[in-house]
């Protein structure tokens, strides 16, 4: 390593050839730090600020995955585009309303815990986990790896789960019993109502 230094060159320190390959797990990691810190938003600008961070970072690991990655990381970056992206742009407009009542207006729960959602936050994670398995994976360890993958991915869907539950417990309204369309409205009992 000194003699690298001592020519000028990083070759010892680290190899810039790989840095394209470890760049992606980096994006997929920020990305899946910004879709997890979505529901922990207090105002609604917070949240739709956090929703735009997440999608850019998404786009960003997305578009270098499929340049840089190996298929199975492409593959779960298209997953994370067509499952993940749709929800965080209906988050994004869903708050636009509420943000524009004022810079501190509280995030409603309702959409806290559509934040919380799994489809929005463990596409990401779980392609964050790969992508960073994908850089030790070697023939030798691939079984335990995949094992620890399967084992983080439960784990990660349960907690946002759970999440997702306990922000919709706050959120949920309780609607009046509909009233049957094949009543007339004359025998229509307002208890009913």
């Amino acid at each position: 390593m000194r003699r690298a230094a001592a020519e000028g060159t990083l070759t010892g320190v680290w190899d810039l050839g790989q840095l394209p390959m470890q760049l992606v797990p980096a994006l997929w990691v920020a990305a899946a730090l910004c879709a997890g810190w979505l529901p922990h938003a207090v105002t609604a600008a917070g949240l739709r600020t956090r929703a735009l961070l997440a999608l850019l970072a998404s786009g960003a690991a997305a578009t270098a995955g499929l340049f840089l990655a190996p298929p199975l990381l492409t593959v779960l970056a298209v997953t994370v585009v067509g499952v993940g992206v749709p929800r965080l742009v209906q988050l994004r407009k869903a708050v636009r309303g509420v943000a524009a009542a004022g810079r501190d207006t509280p995030a409603p729960p309702a959409l806290r815990a559509a934040a919380a959602h799994p489809a929005v936050v463990v596409p990401v994670q779980a392609t964050a986990y790969v992508s960073i398995l994908s850089t030790v994976v070697t023939p030798a360890t691939s079984a335990v790896l995949l094992g620890a993958l399967a084992l983080a991915t439960a784990v990660t869907i349960g907690w946002h789960a759970s999440r997702h539950r306990r922000l919709l417990a706050g959120a949920l309204v309780l609607r009046r019993r509909a009233v049957p369309r094949s009543a007339p409205l004359a025998v229509l009992d307002l208890k009913q109502l």
